[in-house]
């Protein structure tokens, strides 16, 4: 709250509040009332106390202590009943919880509040301030208005239903005994208008105990990728990843891969902060590579929005190693034709049990000795065992990669092979 209007009920007119509003308490400005519940106790209530939230909607810590709160009727004069002496301090996005007496229903107990009070509240209409003193300011109602002296001892108002005083506009819309009134966008919104800043919905008390909500959100952003922008020679198997600063929620293809012009297939996991991308296929040797993360489908987990997209799309654009270019032999070289050497796996992994990819002492056709070094992404587990390679899937989504090689003779070609499994199938 930065200032406090008041309003009259029928023809009455109170000279001066309406047309200059007076100055905001001494208090935090960033201390508010972010809900206020009277149904408690009610037939059909789902809690048996009545609550009022208070809210710390700043960036630094701001202290209760020497405050009150204090309720009026819809027409009365705030604190017209005891005020609630309030203590302690409340740290940037904070929640206070306040409990008056319990109705005549028993329902759910509120969690365990910071303070609590004797005064019955009206479930559709009334009125609350949170007052920088502990001694009742007596004024409000329609008969007695509050003076420009009381009013600067008011932190925030709230005038909810058909109440005659309150911030702005008007007051917020009538709740009942199911519905409380809401500080929209977890309590941050503030523009000292009860009517706009507030809407009904479902009770949620919370208290001290309650985690945390900033109100000085600035959206997601692109922390690192991998690979990183402008990077050359990238392998073609490369393992590639975005990270986010903080929980997002992704849409469905919000990003794109393309290398040389052409869309890259590529599924998704991990999340929710940082997420690893898996080309279909590695990607091909030389090619200029541009990933686009698109900003209207990223959106934070966080209740306070706007922002709540990236600012805009994150372009990263990457170099594939190209393939090594191998000078010819002179004219006049001997020509030396060498027998290429073979090695057969597996066309397909179980997917119940083990299956074997690279046998203890494996040789290729020549009889040379097979060497393997594998990669492993996803729900999947190699073992590795006296050179034998073994897969054993523990999901459904998996990649292993398996690079073999043997070494070349007078009469043989080195061997090289990758071969790939993907959920089972060898690609």
């Amino acid at each position: 709250m930065r200032r406090v209007a008041a309003f009259s009920v029928g023809l009455m007119v109170i000279v001066g509040l309406a047309s200059a509003p007076p100055a905001v308490a001494s208090g935090s400005p960033d201390l508010v009332i972010s809900q206020v519940y009277g149904g408690g106790g009610l037939t059909g209530a789902p809690y048996t106390n009545d609550f009022v939230e208070l809210f710390n909607r700043g960036a630094s810590a701001a202290s209760l202590t020497g405050m009150s709160l204090q309720y009026g009727s819809a027409t009365g004069n705030i604190g017209s009943t005891a005020p609630v002496t309030l203590s302690g301090t409340l740290q940037p996005g904070q929640r206070y919880l306040v409990q008056p007496v319990a109705g005549a229903v028993t329902a759910a107990p509120l969690p365990t509040p910071d303070a609590t009070g004797s005064t019955n509240m009206s479930n559709s209409a009334g009125k609350v301030a949170l007052v920088n003193a502990t001694t009742a300011l007596l004024c409000g109602s329609t008969a007695n208005p509050c003076t420009s002296g009381q009013l600067a001892a008011v932190v925030d108002l709230v005038g909810y239903g058909a109440a005659n005083f309150y911030e702005g506009s008007g007051p917020t819309a009538a709740p009942n005994a199911t519905t409380a009134a809401f500080r929209g966008s977890a309590g941050c919104n503030d523009t000292d208008d009860n009517a706009s800043d507030f809407a009904v919905d479902i009770p949620w008390p919370r208290n001290t105990a309650a985690p945390l909500v900033s109100c000085t959100d600035s959206g997601p952003s692109v922390t690192s990728s991998t690979p990183v922008d402008g990077a050359t020679d990238v392998a073609p198997d490369t393992d590639m990843s975005v990270t986010f600063s903080e929980a997002v929620t992704l849409d469905p293809d919000w990003f794109t891969l393309t290398c040389a012009g052409t869309s890259v297939p590529s599924s998704v996991t991990g999340g929710p902060t940082t997420f690893s991308l898996d080309p279909a296929a590695p990607l091909p040797a030389g090619a200029a590579c541009r990933l686009v993360v698109l900003a209207a489908k990223v959106h934070d987990q966080d209740a306070i929005d706007p922002p709540d997209t990236l600012p805009a799309d994150v372009v990263r654009e990457f170099t594939v190693k190209a393939q090594p270019v191998v000078d010819p032999p002179p004219a006049d070289a001997p020509v030396v034709v060498k027998a290429v050497q073979s090695f057969t796996t597996p066309k397909k992994v179980k997917k119940r049990g083990s299956t074997v990819i690279v046998k203890k002492g494996a040789k290729t056709s020549a009889g040379l000795p097979v060497a393997a070094t594998v990669k492993a992404k996803g729900k999947v587990k190699v073992i590795r065992k006296g050179g034998a390679v073994t897969v054993k899937p523990l999901g459904k989504k998996w990649r292993v990669t398996v690079t073999l090689t043997a070494p070349g003779s007078e009469i043989t070609e080195p061997f090289s092979q990758k071969v790939v499994y993907k959920n089972g199938k060898r690609l």
